[in-house]
């Protein structure tokens, strides 16, 4: 998703398409992967979902190497 829609609510609308389809075709739970402790947006939405981290957390580390 382009940056400058991120106020916008388009995410937002994202997850409801993608959750009303799911529970129309069947589905009861779901899963968002690789999403990084950073990206508050992304956890912040999967918290008010009623999501929960339930595996290890992966991290990148930036170092000079020179």
């Amino acid at each position: 998703m382009l940056p400058e829609n991120h106020p916008g609510g388009v995410g937002a609308l994202l997850y409801q398409h993608v959750w009303q389809t799911g529970l129309r075709k069947g589905y009861v739970a779901g899963e968002m992967s690789w999403v990084l402790e950073d990206n508050g947006p992304m956890n912040a939405a999967l918290q008010m979902m009623g999501g929960r981290i339930y595996q290890e957390t992966w991290r990148i580390y930036d170092l000079p190497l020179c």
